[in-house]
């Protein structure tokens, strides 16, 4: 189990940041990902495993005006 953005989640067959993003099916150019209170370079993604425990928090950009 990880918490994301608050939440208990199976990580299931999420195995790294890249997979999760994919998973939840986001834009990677309008997110940050932070992990256990690190901000994480968008090109490591595919480098970072997710782990049991993990607390993932994800932040979107919202434009307006």
């Amino acid at each position: 189990m990880i918490t994301l953005n608050g939440r208990l989640l199976d990580q299931g067959n999420i195995n790294n940041i890249e997979s999760l993003i994919s998973e939840h099916q986001l834009s990677a150019s309008a997110i940050v990902v932070e992990k256990n209170g690190s901000i994480l370079k968008k090109e490591e993604w595919p480098n970072i495993p997710v782990l049991d425990g993990d607390h993932i928090e994800i932040i979107r950009f919202v434009g307006g005006g």
